[in-house]
Parts: structure tokens; sequence; C-alpha cells
């Protein structure tokens, strides 16, 4: 009966795979929560690395810092994002998130206190929910957007032709290879 009931307690149990007991709403919450205690334990990490290294951490270390030109702000957005996880990995995405706008090559005066952040997810919602943009559509009929299955048909076929190159290219290393081993003089 203790076999039983410590083999129960090496089993990880999540409340959030029980929806029973949790509402949505409190499912959220648990979810948000969890995102803080990642970003306060990876600023945590940070500034202790700093000081071990024996130097004083500077406030970029301690934050995802994207800084934004308004005029493309969704391709700064992805390349910063993609530039910071290259960086320092998965977990420099954990960071709590800064953001600067650029205007003209220049910072704009402002503190992100959270303001600027806001402002900067309400323009990037509005910008990937742009027609041209082209990854939601309107539905008529549920008087919502919806996810815009032509791209996503696109970026289906773009992968199945990347695996089709990587194949292709797998085959002529393997080609090149062989044509290597003929010419090869075993004596």
């Amino acid at each position: 009966s203790s076999s039983s009931a410590a083999a129960a307690a090496a089993i990880p149990i999540s409340l959030c795979d029980l929806p029973f007991l949790l509402t949505p709403a409190a499912k959220a919450e648990v979810v948000l929560g969890e995102a803080r205690v990642q970003k306060q334990f990876e600023a945590l990490s940070n500034t202790q690395y700093a000081y071990q290294s024996g130097s004083i951490p500077a406030k970029s270390d301690l934050n995802l810092e994207l800084v934004i030109r308004r005029h493309v702000l969704l391709q700064d957005s992805l390349t910063g994002i993609a530039m910071a996880e290259m960086m320092g990995g998965v977990h420099a995405l954990k960071k709590p998130l800064r953001v600067k706008f650029m205007s003209n090559g220049v910072a704009e005066e402002a503190q992100d206190e959270g303001g600027v952040t806001r402002e900067f997810f309400q323009l990037l919602t509005q910008e990937i929910f742009k027609p041209e943009f082209g990854m939601f559509v309107w539905e008529d009929e549920t008087r919502c957007f919806w996810f815009n299955h032509v791209m996503m048909m696109v970026e289906e076929e773009d992968h199945a032709n990347d695996d089709k190159d990587d194949n292709n290219d797998d085959n002529n290393d393997n080609d090149n290879n062989n044509d290597n081993d003929d010419n090869y003089n075993y004596n």
C-alpha cells in the first residue's frame, strides 16, 4: 500500500488537466501566474549570473527589449524575437518585455511602464488583422475573424516543398559520397 502511494505521488498532476476543477478564467490566472514566475526567475538568474561573472547587470540583460520602427512594426517584431532567441535561447523569450519605438532613427521619449508595451500589442494586433497581411479573414456568417485557410494551405505546401528539398539534398549527398567511394584508392 505504501508503494502504491509512492507511485501515485510520483505521477505529476496538473490542476489544468482536470477541467471540472477550474473555470477557464481560473486556468487563465494559473497560466498568467506561471508566466510571471518564469519572468521573475529569468530576471533573477540573469542578475545572479552577471554578479557572479563580476559585472553589473545591464538593463538589457534583465528584459527582452524590442526596438520597433512603427512603419515596419511586424518585421521588426519578428526579427527582434528571432534575434533574442538566437542569442539567448528560449529563456530570453521568458524575460519581461520592454518595447522602445523609433521614429526617424531616434528613440521616442517614453518610459515603458506598461503603456508602451500595451500600445505595441494594440498596433501589432491591428497589423496582423489587416486583409493585405492575409493571416485572418472576416467571416460574414459568424461576424468574426478566423484563420485564413488559404494561407494555411500555402504554409503546408511550403513545408512539403522544404521536406522534398531536404530529401533531394540528402540523396545528392549520398550520390556524391558514392562517387567519392568509386574514386577512392583502397591501396
